[in-house]
């Protein structure tokens, strides 16, 4: 605190805003020392007077129910004659805090696990989808090569009209083979996409 603090405070307010915050009387004692710095004296009845009156206010059942509700330890600060129903109201709001925080903490469990759920889906999907999808890459591939021999074979002068016929519907074939694949290839490639492989 500074000197100007140390003259100006009202030490009657100071303490009863303490003692509604729930702080003990002997929280003055950090005044004590930070005015004495200074050579003032602050006054301590007023203070106390003050905390006294700060803790009727805070020491009431519906702010202890409160305290508990935040999670916080019951504190001793409450006069005699209402420690004993701040004490009971605190902790039905303890209680409440614990229920609440184990709801909340089994409702994480329970994303964590269908998340992990969701993961080992995926990686099972995925696991059979890449060879599917090896395999049609293959089958693609080995169309390609028996079209470009086809086509190869195609190109000889010696072949008969037979030959030519036999060959042109194995092209046909080949090519609505590979048209095929290339359909389901797509259809492969879209679903590993959309599971993030």
């Amino acid at each position: 605190m500074s000197k100007k603090d140390c003259l100006s405070t009202d030490w009657y307010g100071a303490g009863l805003l303490d003692g509604r915050n729930g702080h003990a009387v002997d929280r003055v004692s950090t005044y004590l020392v930070a005015c004495q710095k200074h050579d003032i004296s602050i006054n301590s009845q007023e203070y106390q007077r003050g905390n006294q009156a700060g803790l009727v206010d805070y020491c009431q059942p519906d702010n202890a129910y409160r305290v508990g509700l935040s999670g916080r330890a019951l504190p001793r600060v409450c006069p005699a004659n209402l420690a004993t129903a701040f004490a009971a109201s605190h902790a039905k709001g303890y209680v409440q805090f614990q229920i609440d925080r184990d709801i909340n903490e089994a409702k994480s469990g329970m994303v964590r696990a269908a998340t992990r759920l969701s993961e080992l889906d995926d990686s099972r999907l995925q696991a059979r989808a890449e060879p599917v999808a090896a395999r049609s890459t293959a089958l693609k591939s080995s169309a390609q090569a028996g079209l470009a021999e086809v086509d190869r074979q195609l190109l000889n002068p010696g072949l008969t009209e037979r030959q030519r016929v036999k060959l042109t519907q194995e092209q046909g074939r080949l090519t609505r083979r590979q048209s095929a694949l290339i359909t389901r290839q797509g259809e492969i490639d879209r679903a590993l996409a959309e599971l993030g492989a």
